[in-house]
């Protein structure tokens, strides 16, 4: 046997493969039941319509409205282009950003953890990737939210940042900000976590010079940084600019988000949410209490990731809603600081005590892996059902609906269909004209999206049924009882117009549809 076969590290060599496979494996295990889904969370249908209207050649905001930047529309134009129009490519993109996601959060650990016996190293920062994978599955991760996208590309200019030997180079500082700047053209909250990144670049030993040199090297990291984080949002100003647009991207995609984040929120949603969080991950939150303990007389690595810790946290609140897969943002540094306590511990307990972590940590696991098993089963129903014909491999409601209505849409020229609270990845199945800029039910029935929007949502109702749409679809279970919240008006104007001119055409479990009785 040879000196280095004998050595432990030899023997797991293949670790540092194994690791990445294994991550990018439980990804594609964990998602594969969303693949016969059309929909798992109306976002990401509305963005799977957006990119069909780009791919048409309308841009962004212009068929269709919505108040994201436009980063999430172009990375499904992609993924439709490469894989097909269907809602598979939609499926691949979310799983791509899983593994993304994972092996990012990975490599970060190993790096923080390179101080440790290799296997160990390895090991641990496993368990950061496959972290992720699981703590996302409850926080609504298993759709193609903006926050998984998002996260790649601050992971990736987080991991740039920490792994760089001595000081950042100009063509490196560049595509840090890069990074991050896309991460910011698919959601802006990313923002925030430009400061953790940019901290990252300058804190650690060897970056800087001393004294004055020190704050030139800073502010020159500085505006390499800024320029390429700047360089994909002066990029799209540029498109709409020369497509005579620029007002409409500038009045969708920020100002409409400035009176979204105005409007006054409850302070006690911050609270709920974040205990909530807390109730689903303890382990997770158990680590902020060591990070915390060992600040004091901690490496400079450990600052960085409290930073990250506070503008992640920061960029969640943002919003002032906290809908679950908001905590996306939160997730992965979250899980880093997960793997290094548990490798901290292992590595300064007694061996006898050892076991009693371990057993302490799955134990710990139990809240999130109950929420994930329930998610996940509600999926795995949907594989028992047969594929919907001409839909395959998609076997869920909405699927077998545009099944149905298809045909009867397409006996009658110029028929529309109009999902009023119904599931707006209709529109793409059915690859009908759409009777409406805001596709997104909520638009219309929420209060606060109506005025994030800046519409009358009862004067654009009666605008869609003045031009009489053959088909109406209905939840079977309607969200209107909540004055507060919801626009009622819109409501009863709609059962009106059911009750005077349409009739029960098909029932579903979820949805029922409506058909127009002078429809022929």
């Amino acid at each position: 046997m040879s000196a280095a076969a004998s050595r432990p590290e030899g023997r797991w060599r293949p670790l540092p493969w194994l690791i990445p496979a294994g991550l990018v494996l439980v990804t594609v295990l964990t998602r594969a039941p969303s693949f016969v889904m059309s929909v798992v969370d109306w976002d990401e249908s509305l963005y799977f319509i957006m990119a069909q209207q780009w791919r048409a050649g309308h841009l962004p905001y212009t068929a269709v409205w919505d108040n994201k930047p436009v980063g999430i529309y172009a990375i499904f134009a992609v993924f439709q282009s490469v894989f097909g129009d269907s809602v598979l490519s939609m499926r691949l993109a979310g799983v791509a950003a899983i593994a993304g996601m994972a092996l990012l959060t990975w490599r970060i650990a190993r790096y923080c953890l390179r101080d440790q016996p290799a296997v160990a190293a390895e090991l641990f920062a496993g368990i950061a990737g496959l972290l992720v994978i699981g703590t996302t599955i409850p926080d609504d991760g298993i759709a193609a939210n903006t926050e998984i996208f998002m996260e790649c590309f601050t992971l990736l200019g987080m991991l740039w940042a920490l792994t760089a030997q001595g000081p950042i180079r100009a063509g490196r500082a560049v595509g840090i900000g890069l990074a991050l700047g896309f991460a910011f053209m698919v959601k802006y909250v990313a923002v925030f976590d430009m400061f953790a990144v940019y901290a990252a670049m300058l804190i650690l030993p060897g970056r800087l010079r001393r004294g004055v040199a020190g704050l030139w090297d800073a502010i020159r990291l500085g505006l390499l940084f800024s320029l390429g984080a700047l360089a994909p949002f002066l990029a799209t100003v540029l498109l709409y600019a020369a497509q005579g647009k620029l007002p409409v991207m500038v009045e969708a995609s920020l100002l409409s988000n400035t009176r979204r984040v105005a409007l006054p929120v409850s302070g006690n949603l911050a609270e709920r949410a974040y205990r909530a969080q807390a109730m689903l991950f303890p382990a997770l939150f158990l680590s902020l209490v060591w990070l915390a303990a060992r600040v004091i007389r901690a490496p400079r690595q450990t600052l960085v990731l409290v930073a990250w810790l506070v503008t992640s946290a920061v960029g969640v609140a943002s919003g002032g809603l906290y809908f679950s897969h908001y905590f996306l943002q939160l997730l992965p540094v979250l899980c880093i600081t997960t793997a290094l306590m548990l490798a901290w511990l292992f590595r300064n307990l007694p061996r006898s005590v050892r076991v009693a972590v371990g057993v302490l940590f799955v134990l710990n696991l139990i809240p999130m892996l109950s929420r994930s098993s329930a998610d996940m089963g509600r999926m795995v129903a949907n594989m028992e059902r047969p594929p919907v014909p001409g839909f395959a491999p998609l076997r869920d409601t909405p699927a077998q609906l545009a099944a149905d209505l298809k045909p009867a849409l397409a006996a009658v020229p110029g028929a529309e269909a109009y999902a009023f609270d119904g599931e707006p990845i209709l529109y793409a199945l059915l690859r009908e004209p759409l009777p409406t800029k805001f596709v997104f039910p909520s638009f219309l029935l929420s209060k606060l999206l109506a005025h994030t929007v800046g519409i009358d949502p009862l004067a654009e109702l009666n605008r869609i049924l003045a031009a009489k749409p053959m088909f109406i679809i209905r939840r079977t279970n309607p969200d209107d009882k909540d004055a507060a919240t919801r626009n009622l008006d819109v409501y009863a104007a709609m059962n009106a117009a059911l009750a005077a001119d349409y009739t029960v055409w098909k029932r579903y479990d979820t949805m029922v549809v409506y058909r127009r009785k002078s429809a022929k």
